[in-house]
């Protein structure tokens, strides 16, 4: 049992489908799926939070791979301090796709 949960995420229930998944606050677990909120978050879709998340990077492909995964990792160390993230361009046939790999850990 956690002593402060925080919903898992995604969302599911838990075992035995009546109550919800959560971890512990602060746990790695947690600092994770903080990162993975971020990651997922454009800026300016959340009303009263307008800066959390990462750019657009829709049309920053032109811009170059480095340029993404660097901006991408300092939007996130801003909205997710208490994790160490890297992001590493993995690198596509398609010029038009960045694939993108992030870890996390939160020492």
């Amino acid at each position: 049992m956690t002593t402060v949960p925080h919903f898992d995420m995604p969302f599911r229930f838990g075992t035995g489908g009546v109550h919800a998944a959560v971890c512990e606050q602060n746990s790695g677990d947690d600092i994770t799926n903080c990162v993975e909120a971020c990651v997922r978050t454009i800026r300016g879709t959340r009303m009263f939070v307008p800066n959390f998340g990462i750019t657009d990077p829709l049309f920053a492909i032109k811009t170059g791979p480095l340029f993404i995964t660097d901006l991408m990792q300092a939007e996130v160390q801003e909205n997710e301090p208490r994790a160490s993230t890297q992001f590493t361009d993995v690198g596509s046939l398609d010029a038009m796709i960045a694939n993108i790999i992030v870890e996390v850990s939160n020492e």
